[in-house]
């Protein structure tokens, strides 16, 4: 009973470790595609994040160069008028408010995965063994 016990012991382990080397062979094979679609997709997604940031970006410069125009145009009504410099300040805040949004969202992975893909990889197996 005991012989037989660990025949069929040795025969589950035998099956278990073939199961793991056609896995790990299977896994080895597919590795450089799985890469590829990797690298892509995290390219898009950072391409995607980046158009939308440079739109949002566009935006924000057209509504900056309307306040200008408009402080341009704006004429004081005495010598001492203090909302002469408003139009202006808000025009300012408006500019250095779309650079701080662009700045923050602008995403340039996709840069970094054309030029050194390798290097990506790296960065990106790191932080995943961060979290």
């Amino acid at each position: 009973m005991n012989d037989e016990l660990q025949k069929a012991l040795a025969a589950i382990i035998n099956k278990t470790i073939g199961a793991m080397d056609a896995g790990a062979g299977f896994l080895q094979a597919e590795l450089p595609e799985v890469i590829r679609q990797l690298l892509l997709w995290k390219a898009v997604q950072s391409g995607i994040q980046f158009l939308i940031s440079a739109a949002l970006f566009v935006a924000f410069v057209i509504i900056a160069i309307k306040f200008a125009k408009s402080a341009l145009a704006y004429e004081p009504r005495n010598d001492y008028d203090e909302n002469a410099l408003r139009p202006i300040m808000s025009g300012f805040s408006v500019l250095a408010a779309c650079l701080m949004i662009f700045i923050i969202t602008c995403n340039l992975d996709w840069v970094q995965i054309m030029i050194a893909p390798k290097v990506y990889l790296v960065e990106y197996a790191a932080h995943l063994a961060n979290k």
